[in-house]
């Protein structure tokens, strides 16, 4: 025997649970899958490389500064008496204008009359010797080298005036002509000027510095801070270590960026866990370049490049020396590399929960089987069609009087006609019958329904 309901309770039954059945099923079947495939989820990121800075300074001994006293050992420069006499050996026709090849006690030349310069250094008799042209440190080139088994040094001016020209049509200036003189472990400097085309020889009289190693001990204060004044400073330290251990030599280039643009001043490479910089000397040749070229540039940094490499990884960190009203501090960056973290994670799949669609299907099953949908009458079916057009509908106690009626075989037929005629739809009811009327010119359509 079927239970009748309502068609549209039994059709809300029947997707509810059907939903509830395919809800169950899909989770079983995501713990099944998540139970046979790991799932990774991400967590972030995660320090798979890094290098870590500090830095440490030999300050000058000040009544502000504790640390551990360092003795240090320079090299002092003391002069010797070697005098250099220096003559012109001039070119053939110049000679024969001037009635003689070779000028002495001369202090300026011009590169086409001279043919070589001559040195006579006093006192030296067996010497190594090299000529460098100089652009204040910027270029050293050596044009020779040699050894001199008598006092007598004889330097080519056709072809160092060659080399000097080649530099100065990119760096105009004034050039050294160095002549390094090495004797019994001493080296000393003879310099003389070129510039335009015009060698420019010192006092016949000079006397060249020897360098001797002698040991003067000094003594500075080490410590270790982030900030230090630099007129203290004679050497800056940057300390480093990385994980995973470093594995190769450290490669890092000293740049100095101001507002003209970046000079590189240093280059290098160590193996060992810190490099050294000299502060003072830096700054110093900053302020000689300056004057040098007749430039200004209110502010720079100094930054230090580093290529660090640590088991697989390579990281490129550097560090920003800054000066703040004489106090240099440091910064640093990119020191570290990062990789994204993600955990696997595995859920165990019980059979057991696929029981619980046997109570949506069990109901299911019982719906379909032993229910069926109420028939609507046709009364029900009548009224729930003029519930479309409740507008045109009236309820009336009496039954409409009439000329002539008119019997129609459809509720829709009514409606029709209604809305046509723009009539409303009068609805008398009793324990009989139920008749919908449309009355036009005393003519009345009905549509008849027997209880």
């Amino acid at each position: 025997m079927s239970i009748i309901i309502n068609r549209r309770v039994r059709i809300g039954l029947v997707f509810i649970l059907f939903l509830i059945l395919i809800s169950i099923l899909y989770i079983n079947y995501n713990e099944y899958e998540s139970s046979t495939h790991p799932l990774k989820k991400f967590e972030g990121y995660e320090t798979v490389a890094y290098v870590s800075f500090y830095t440490s300074a030999l300050l000058k001994p000040n009544p502000f500064t504790k640390g551990q006293n360092v003795t240090l050992y320079i090299i002092h420069e003391e002069n010797v008496g070697i005098p250099i006499i220096s003559c012109v050996v001039l070119k053939p026709n110049y000679s024969a204008i001037l009635g003689s090849s070779i000028l002495r006690n001369t202090s300026i030349i011009s590169a086409y009359m001279a043919k070589e310069i001559l040195l006579n250094i006093n006192g030296l008799y067996h010497f190594n010797f090299s000529v460098i042209i100089s652009d204040e440190g910027v270029y050293n080139i050596t044009i020779c080298r040699g050894v001199s088994n008598d006092s007598y040094l004889i330097l080519n001016v056709t072809k160092i005036a060659n080399i000097a020209n080649k530099l100065s049509s990119y760096f105009p200036g004034t050039y050294q002509i160095l002549v390094k003189i090495v004797y019994e472990n001493s080296t000393a400097y003879f310099p003389i000027n070129y510039y335009r085309d015009t060698f420019q020889i010192l006092d016949p009289d000079y006397h060249i510095k020897i360098l001797k190693y002698e040991k003067i001990p000094i003594t500075f204060v080490n410590v270790s801070k982030t900030a230090y004044p630099l007129n203290l400073i004679d050497e800056y330290y940057v300390h480093f270590y990385s994980y995973p251990n470093i594995s190769s030599k450290i490669n890092y280039t000293v740049l100095v960026n101001t507002s003209l643009g970046t000079l590189v001043y240093k280059e290098g490479s160590t193996k060992g866990n810190f490099i050294s910089l000299n502060v003072s000397k830096l700054y110093n040749y900053l302020n000689y370049l300056y004057q040098k070229y007749s430039i200004y540039s209110p502010s720079y940094t100094v930054i230090i490049n580093f290529t660090i490499k640590a088991k697989n990884y390579t990281l490129y960190p550097f560090i920003v020396l800054t000066d703040n009203n004489g106090i240099l501090t440091y910064s640093i960056y990119n020191n570290t590399i990062t990789s994204p973290l993600c955990i696997s994670s595995t859920t165990s799949y019980n059979p057991f929960n696929l029981t619980y669609s046997a109570i949506p299907l069990s109901m299911l099953f019982l719906i379909l089987l032993f229910t069926k949908s109420k028939i609507p009458s046709e009364t029900e079916k009548t009224l729930s069609k003029l519930k479309k057009v409740r507008k045109l509908v009236i309820e009336v106690n009496k039954k409409p009087s009439v000329d002539r009626v008119v019997e129609v075989k459809s509720i829709d037929d009514i409606i029709k006609f209604a809305i046509a005629a723009a009539k409303p739809i009068l609805v008398y009811r009793d324990k009989e019958v139920l008749q919908i009327w449309s009355i036009d010119d005393n003519t009345g359509y009905v549509y008849s329904i027997n209880s």
